[in-house]
């Protein structure tokens, strides 16, 4: 059952029953490729194991490689009791900096690219200027 804000609203019917697209590889592949996800509808990751596997690949080698860690988040300047999510780039793989929980989700929900955040800085830009 889905919940809502307004209580119990039944089970997903637009789930496909064969599977999913992986988000990373763009494959279609059957549910048992995608592992468990509980935040994610249908409570399945949207990358396929093989993906999931090699993100985690790539994420331990940058660890390794990387700079050591500072104590401020490298885009906002700021520090956290939590500790910096190491963010890199997923077309090169490399490593980009150490981010703070904000500043690393919010860039991947921009897209994780240049594109996402000047479209938010035009919006804000023309927002500015209507005042």
């Amino acid at each position: 059952m889905q919940l809502s804000l307004f209580g119990d609203i039944g089970p997903r019917t637009d789930l496909d029953p064969d599977g999913q697209t992986c988000v990373v590889c763009n494959e279609t592949k059957g549910w048992d490729y995608f592992p468990k996800h509980k935040h994610y509808a249908g409570g399945k990751d949207k990358r396929c194991r093989t993906c999931v596997a090699y993100q985690a690949s790539v994420r331990n080698t940058l660890r390794k490689v990387s700079p050591a860690m500072s104590d401020v988040c490298d885009c906002c300047g700021k520090s956290t009791y939590k500790t910096l999510a190491l963010d890199h780039c997923h077309d090169t793989d490399t490593f980009r900096g150490w981010l703070c929980e904000w500043c690393n989700v919010g860039i991947g929900k921009l897209g994780d690219n240049l594109d996402g955040v000047l479209n938010a800085v035009a919006y804000l830009e023309k927002f500015e200027e209507s005042k």
